[in-house]
């Protein structure tokens, strides 16, 4: 799975409870990455880059402080799989699977929490 080094904070809360109760207005300066995995979850990430990074997917960061995205990825920060948010379905709906974007392959792909596991396209489960 792709690791991301930039300074972010990860919620655990569904992006309905996040809203409703616990960050009304989301501070100037970070925008709501919804990743699809599970439904609702997401990350609080910056608006800017200022190194590579923090670009997610391979991005590269530009001297204007955006990122350059790889192709199959977009986003302020590159932070989403094209795939993934085109074809939410495309893992099933399991809670043990999320849909990924490899960066060496430039594709995306399901991967299973459980790395002993390959995700069953016929069956949508990890086994």
């Amino acid at each position: 799975m792709t690791q991301h080094h930039a300074p972010t904070v990860t919620s655990n809360i569904y992006l309905d409870m996040l809203q409703l109760y616990a960050v009304p207005q989301f501070p100037e300066g970070v925008i709501f990455q919804q990743n699809g995995t599970p439904p609702h979850y997401g990350s609080i990430v910056p608006k800017s880059c200022s190194s590579n990074s923090d670009c997610f997917h391979g991005g590269n960061c530009t001297k204007n402080g955006t990122c350059s995205c790889p192709t199959g990825t977009n986003g302020t920060l590159c932070e989403n799989a094209v795939e993934c948010i085109k074809h939410p379905e495309m893992c099933g709906n399991g809670t043990d699977v999320k849909c990924v974007f490899n960066v060496k392959t430039k594709y995306t792909m399901c991967q299973c929490d459980d790395k002993k596991k390959m995700f069953n396209h016929f069956d949508e489960r990890c086994a």
